[in-house]
């Protein structure tokens, strides 16, 4: 698994679905403790949301 932050793999961190992506096929996040911590930008790749 990658982080969709920083693109490296990852052990540590959290994954959760997009919450703008329609449909049963909702993407899955998956972010790095580090980039968390830090507040990082992250997009899905998916539909485009972009948090924070």
């Amino acid at each position: 698994m990658k982080c969709v932050s920083c693109g490296k793999d990852v052990t540590n961190y959290v994954a959760f679905k997009c919450p703008n992506c329609e449909g049963e096929e909702k993407y899955k996040i998956i972010r790095c403790d580090a980039c968390r911590a830090m507040g990082r930008k992250y997009v899905c790749p998916k539909c485009g949301w972009t948090c924070p």
